[in-house]
């Protein structure tokens, strides 16, 4: 941060901050929350979600839920399909179209974010079924450590999350 050209911290400004987070944190739970009970499915809602938790520059461009940021409008419109329709397929998401996630998420196809969000489902399909037979939670099988379950995903494009700044790479 003190790097930083256009970013700064009012330290006096983080109290008040982190209650506004809370009462979001809070309208937004629902939202967020899978509706799979069983593993696999709730496997399946953390890593698409994560997959396509991206965008909030956007954010102000899309339509959202009432009472809803654009996040909250996302998981809601995936919570809505799994519970509709169940988990995709993973042969369902690497063949996804910017028009099949803008259906789920209730956007406009021709939106931006909705073709990087096909792009990041269909990379997290094509892992799927060439690592783990097609199973979300084959993702999590056999690594023993959190960071070691980060590094296996920073090693799929969906969630290679890498900005330069200052001639420096640095990994979100």
């Amino acid at each position: 941060m003190e790097r930083a050209h256009h970013v700064h911290i009012v330290e006096t400004e983080i109290e008040e901050y982190a209650e506004g987070l809370v009462e979001l944190a809070a309208d937004e739970a629902v939202a967020d929350e899978p509706t799979e009970t069983d593993a696999e499915g709730a496997a399946a809602f953390a890593i698409c979600m994560n997959a396509i938790n991206f965008g909030s520059g956007w954010w102000p461009t899309v339509r959202k839920h009432p009472g809803l940021s654009g996040y909250g409008t996302m998981a809601a419109g995936v919570r809505e399909r799994f519970a509709a329709d169940g988990p995709w397929r993973a042969e369902e998401l690497a063949a996804m179209e910017p028009g099949a996630i803008a259906d789920v998420v209730a956007q406009d196809t021709g939106h931006p974010l909705m073709a990087e969000f096909a792009a990041a489902l269909g990379d997290v399909g094509a892992h799927l079924l060439a690592e783990f037979d097609g199973r979300y939670r084959g993702a999590a099988e056999g690594v023993e450590s959190i960071p070691a379950l980060a590094s296996r995903f920073a090693g799929w494009e969906a969630f290679a999350d890498v900005s330069s700044y200052e001639g420096r790479e640095v990994p979100f």
